[in-house]
């Protein structure tokens, strides 16, 4: 099954979320969430709810962010849509570029069957379309490179929450070993931009801890079908899994070290 009616959705309507985040007023009303570092818009709420009446059009149920978080939504059973309207809401507030708006069919939350992000302050728009193609503003992405970790340039994503402090020490320990032995770690602050980016070959490794299900599963379908080396899991709490992405070679030797920190159990 290609799920080619579904692409089409997904494409429909990360484009209209685009649009809209496009239309930012000059004022945002923000508020704030579970904690003062989690803020949601105005401009949040349109686009999901945008989104949740294009894609509702197919057959299968949509999950957003908001109401997941509210919530009010449980997990479907077999296929659905999770969707997260603004993913890097803090960098689009302060006006940072690096913020995509996603959408992805997933089941169990780990299998992504299709997936579309857009990345409108960069102009670029990432979505799967068949059993085996992505594509980057309508052209296939070339094959995923396979070099070594040390010449590899990785991105992180984890919330570095107060709720285990012996594991948020590992998961810092583990970005200073990646930024060691890499040709540099960063924290860019939106996991689906993270996972355009190594299907695309500007990353080389991606990982992250603890994600939201709704964060990852446009961009999971996206490097999936690109060719990149995938693990998807989950893990603990709420529509949450831990994710590593990238070339296989560098996903190995990443693998590696993450046992070597002592967070190895995370994709036992």
């Amino acid at each position: 099954m290609n799920f080619e009616k579904e692409a089409a959705l997904a494409l429909r309507a990360v484009s209209e979320g685009a649009r809209i985040a496009g239309e930012r007023p000059e004022r945002l009303s923000i508020q704030t969430k579970q904690s003062f570092r989690d803020v949601v818009t105005e401009v949040d709420r349109l686009i999901e709810e945008r989104m949740g009446a294009i894609l509702g059009e197919g057959a299968y149920p949509v999950v957003g962010e908001e109401h997941f978080e509210s919530g009010t939504e449980s997990e479907p059973e077999g296929l659905y849509w999770a969707v997260d309207p603004i993913d890097g809401t803090a960098n689009y507030v302060a006006g940072i570029p690096y913020y995509g708006i996603s959408a992805g069919l997933v089941s169990n939350g780990t299998d992504a069957r299709v997936g579309a992000v857009a990345l409108p302050a960069l102009r670029e728009l990432y979505f799967t379309h068949g059993d085996e193609v992505a594509f980057r503003n309508g052209r296939a992405l070339p094959p995923v490179d396979r070099r070594e970790l040390s010449q590899s340039l990785v991105a992180g994503s984890f919330s570095g929450a107060k709720g285990d402090p012996a594991e948020r020490a590992l998961l810092y320990r583990l970005f200073g070993e990646f930024n060691e032995r890499s040709r540099g770690a960063l924290r860019l602050g939106s996991a689906a931009a993270n996972f355009c980016y190594v299907a695309s070959g500007q990353l080389q490794l991606v990982y992250g801890f603890h994600a939201a299900i709704w964060d990852v599963a446009g961009g999971l379908a996206i490097a999936s079908k690109a060719g990149c080396a995938v693990r998807c899991v989950r893990a603990p709490g709420r529509a949450r899994v831990h994710y590593i992405a990238g070339g296989a070679t560098a996903v190995e030797e990443a693998l590696e070290i993450i046992a070597g920190v002592g967070l190895g159990g995370a994709f036992a």
